[in-house]
């Protein structure tokens, strides 16, 4: 993460042929920022000499477009909008039409022809961190969980949600499982003011370690502390069953705030007993 180390690993190291900058967005600030421009600058110490840089950030592309023309090179800025609904139709989890633009460009550049280079997306094993869904049905109730895990800062998060909808129900509750971190405590307060005035839930429940700051976090961002229960130091098991407790026939759980920890041991829980669709024959998609 550290600016000095990005920049040295690639102009020292690597000499990578290709750049691809993404996510440059405000997380690890206390490393990289403190503002946003500078966490895509620090992003941008992975830029070499003459190179050709990939990215979809729209938002940041004029920073990055100067800091590679600075150094002889070029930046190039793949389109969501390029993307067709048809090619998103094969993704086993929920993938941004940003990835694949990004990924398509990459592979246009190197020459791959775009059929193959999007049947070999649909083929490929998704990352931990993917936004996978796992329906689950337990004595009667149908639950499902939203992995939102890895998208660990704000403006990510906030994205999928909107992206989602998601929003409270009363007979289909929506509940927030919060994967507190105490070795990321700079995110507590990040992650208590994003959940107070962005996520809104019918319920939140805080899980992982140093959930009572998180807790006090909240309250002070305003949280109704009636939604909020406090499941620090609960095992998987309590956890889910917390979950079925508050849903009557049917809810929706999003997981947010860390993937480590708790949040991989609660995505691996609900992978098990997820409900499994029909095998599907792929042995004439060959890439």
């Amino acid at each position: 993460l550290q600016p000095d180390y990005q920049e040295i690993s690639e102009r020292k190291i690597i000499r990578s042929t290709i750049d691809v900058i993404t996510n440059a967005r405000p997380d690890h600030l206390e490393v990289m920022g403190p503002t946003d421009e500078d966490v895509v600058l620090a992003l941008c110490g992975t830029i070499s000499s003459g190179n050709v840089c990939f990215t979809a950030e729209r938002k940041r592309f004029d920073i990055i477009q100067k800091y590679a023309e600075k150094l002889g090179g070029r930046a190039v800025l793949a389109e969501a909008e390029s993307i067709a609904e048809q090619d998103m139709a094969g993704f086993r989890y929920i993938e941004h039409e940003e990835n694949v633009a990004l990924a398509l460009a990459v592979a246009g550049h190197l020459g791959i022809p775009r059929e193959t280079a999007i049947r070999g997306m649909w083929k490929a094993a998704p990352d931990i961190g993917a936004l996978t869904v796992h329906r689950v049905e337990f004595f009667g109730k149908e639950t499902t969980l939203y992995n939102a895990f890895a998208a660990n800062d704000p403006e990510s998060t906030e994205l999928l949600w909107r992206k989602l909808g998601f929003a409270p129900d009363e007979e289909r509750p929506l509940i927030v499982l919060a994967n507190n971190r105490a070795d990321r405590a700079g995110r507590t307060a990040q992650l208590a003011k994003m959940l107070a005035e962005k996520l809104i839930a019918n319920y939140y429940l805080l899980v992982g370690t140093n959930t009572k700051l998180l807790a006090e976090e909240l309250a002070r961002a305003g949280m109704d502390e009636t939604l909020v229960d406090d499941l620090g130091g609960a095992d998987v098991a309590e956890i889910f069953g917390r979950c079925m407790e508050l849903t009557p026939r049917h809810s929706v759980i999003v997981g947010v705030g860390n993937i480590g920890g708790a949040g991989r041991d609660i995505l691996a829980y609900f992978e098990a007993r997820t409900a499994r669709p029909p095998a599907h024959d792929d042995s004439a998609d060959g890439v």
